[in-house]
């Protein structure tokens, strides 16, 4: 079991009140009432002498265990070479001279690597350990895959770490458990980094009820009850909070300027703030906004979920969201509004990274060209600097300017090496004299080496799969903007694979009740719609992304944006509602479009509206102007069918701006 161990300072008025009390397991609890104040310091990050990594399990049958590199982390900073001394468990060495130091080489060419044996089968001598002359403090802990023998190969020996954990000692012989894992048997790429684990001192739970929790040091927490009162995170601070149900209540407020790391849903009643949600859990997961009727918020910072959970707004009241990407995070809308503000963001500097490529070993990477995007003008050639990571030139003289040289038949190539394998150093960087906004940026492949199909996944394979743009003020903090992971696939060479929404793409979206008002250009994975309405002002695209599906989509009444679903499929009918003037881009509408009172449909560019249907359910609910306008960018061809109630009409396009008129003086016009 670990041991509970914390230090913090808290107010007198926290400690005249007995703030702390036991939870129903026993472990302790923070309680902080009205007029407390909580706050965690410094004291609560690990500080031991002796640290020593334990392998409980691999992936495999045990028939081997490696890994190429092992690193402790002090915040961001890499702690591992200034260690005193390095020891390992009885027999874990290698036949094959891959000996536990090469763990700690600095070089994930390298490896670590221990035969199944009389010794390796007995797990418990299977560990590492680094040894300091002071006290070191660590937030975290970190180990990179080997070569080969990994979950594509011979089952049998798999030799991937799959059950770990961190221990800590200060004199070398009573340890603590910092922290436990248990990753599962996965596919991970060769020579990668594959944390980081987070070793964060526990401090049992906390209760709030009126008061004030802050946390000026990086820590763990099992379970947040916010029945009332404020949780705060600094800048630069982490918080994680593990337990299953992790924070409850629904009339308590965070405020997030660091880091919230979640593993359970989150139940809040305000949310502020401009640090980072990210969620630790693949699934099922979400930061729940109970805004009742009167209770307003807005959230400025980044919900970072790389996975299953996601944003669920709830209660009558308003949200505004006007944060950086939701990356694949769900989104659902329950009751009330949840607003997604227009805030496309505008640095001096900003830069391209690169985390991983198609290919399975990294034999190398390449991109014909980058950009970046403020609306439809590519502002790539206003940049007044350009620069790369170090290590990233290429012997071939295929060197990153020519990433940005407007050329697609040259290219940025990068070979694999000791600088390549440190993916930490794959990036491309443009300055500007000026703030300069960004709405998009796009990379384009090329000429060779691309995923091959027929022949199963091309060793070679340098496209990227895994990247991020990043923006700065002063080119040295740096906020992420926009994540995406394409996976592998056939992309045609010399082709710009993207453009990909800056700060604004959102993972599968449900909309329940209540409405979404998308108050900024943003891309959806898919949406999903069993009641409630999406409202697009002007001047704002919707767009569905690439095979994604939009089912039974319900515009609001007062949209007068743009939705575009051609990359994708539309599953039911597109219902516009009264007020409402859109623009559609769709491949094909198999169920048509309902037109609800007065409102109207322009098509963008050209469209073929041979016998498309649009259905007016009830012609005598559309206001004073009694007209439906159904209208294109372009040249429009063909005959639609029209249906008025019950009843069938075939209308013949006439000129622009003529009009066939129906009973009781309804107008349809198409031009």
């Amino acid at each position: 079991m670990r041991k509970q161990t914390w230090k913090a300072a808290v107010s007198a008025a926290a400690i005249a009140a007995g703030a702390m009390a036991a939870n129903a397991d026993g472990e302790p609890e923070i309680v902080v009432g009205t007029g407390e104040t909580y706050s965690v310091t410094e004291s609560s990050v690990y500080r031991f002498r002796h640290y020593r990594f334990k392998i409980d399990n691999c992936m495999g049958n045990r028939v081997g265990l490696q890994i190429s590199e092992f690193r402790l982390l002090n915040g961001d900073v890499d702690v591992t070479s200034l260690r005193s001394g390095f020891s390992y468990g009885e027999g874990m060495d290698s036949n094959s001279g891959q000996v536990p130091t090469l763990a700690v080489d600095g070089d994930v060419t390298t490896k670590w690597y221990t035969l199944n044996g009389s010794t390796s089968s007995d797990m418990s001598k299977c560990w590492i350990q680094l040894d300091f002359v002071d006290p070191q403090p660590i937030t975290a802990y970190d180990w990179a895959t080997a070569d080969d023998r990994y979950l594509t190969d011979n089952p049998n020996d798999w030799r991937d770490p799959m059950m770990f954990r961190l221990l800590g000692s200060d004199d070398g012989e009573t340890w603590t458990e910092l922290d436990s894992r248990n990753i599962g048997a996965k596919n991970i790429t060769r020579g990668t980094w594959t944390g980081p684990y987070y070793a964060l001192r526990s401090i049992g739970r906390v209760r709030l009820e009126g008061g004030v929790f802050e946390a000026q040091a990086d820590i763990a927490i099992s379970g947040v009850s916010l029945l009332s009162g404020t949780m705060k995170i600094p800048t630069n601070r982490t918080v994680r909070i593990v337990s299953d149900e992790s924070v409850s209540g629904v009339t308590g407020s965070l405020v997030v300027h660091g880091t919230l790391e979640l593993q359970g849903t989150v139940f809040v009643h305000s949310l502020s703030g401009e640090g980072t949600v990210k969620g630790l859990s693949s699934s099922g997961d979400y930061v729940v906004l109970c805004a009742e009727s009167g209770n307003n918020s807005a959230y400025s910072g980044h919900i970072a979920w790389m996975g299953g959970a996601g944003l669920l707004k709830t209660g009558d009241g308003e949200v505004q969201y006007t944060g950086y990407a939701l990356c694949d995070a769900p989104l659902v809308v329950e009751s009330g509004v949840l607003k997604l503000a227009d805030t496309a963001p505008c640095f001096r500097h900003w830069r391209f990274k690169i985390d991983d490529c198609m290919g399975g070993t990294r034999v190398g990477m390449q991109i014909s060209e980058f950009r970046l995007l403020s609306g439809d003008v590519d502002v790539t050639s206003l940049r007044s600097g350009f620069s790369y990571g170090e290590g990233m030139d290429s012997s071939s003289g295929q060197v990153p300017a020519l990433a940005v040289d407007g050329d697609v038949a040259t290219k940025w190539y990068t070979a694999n090496g000791a600088t390549y394998s440190d993916m930490s150093k794959c990036w491309i960087q443009l300055d500007f004299a000026d703030p300069q906004l960004v709405t998009a940026y796009d990379w384009a492949t090329a000429n060779d080496r691309g995923y091959v199909t027929s022949g199963g996944l091309r060793s070679d394979t340098r496209d990227p799969a895994k990247f991020c743009l990043m923006g700065s003020d002063d080119g040295t903090a740096w906020k992420m903007v926009g994540w995406r992971d394409i996976g592998s696939k056939s992309i045609s060479r010399n082709t710009w694979t993207g453009p990909y929404a800056v700060g604004a793409y959102y993972g599968a979206t449900s909309i329940r009740g209540g409405v979404l008002e998308v108050r900024k250009d943003a891309e959806f994975a898919s949406v999903a719609q069993s009641g409630g309405e999406v409202l697009v002002p002007e001047g704002f695209t919707v767009r569905l992304a690439a095979g994604g599906t939009w089912t039974t989509p319900l515009v609001a009444s007062g949209s007068k944006g743009r939705i575009d679903v051609s990359a994708g499929t539309v599953s039911g009918a597109f219902v516009i509602s009264d007020g409402s003037d859109i623009t559609l881009a769709a491949s094909s509408l198999p169920d048509g479009v309902t037109l609800n009172g007065a409102s109207s449909v322009t098509f963008a560019g050209n469209a073929n509206i041979d016998g498309m249907a649009f259905h007016i359910a009830d012609p005598k609910a559309a206001n004073a102007s009694r007209k439906v306008v159904v209208s294109s960018e372009g040249t429009m061809t063909g005959e639609p069918v029209f249906t008025l109630g019950a009843k069938g009409y075939k209308v013949k396009q006439i000129a622009s701006g003529g009009y066939v008129v129906y009973s009781v003086g309804f107008m349809i016009i198409v031009k």
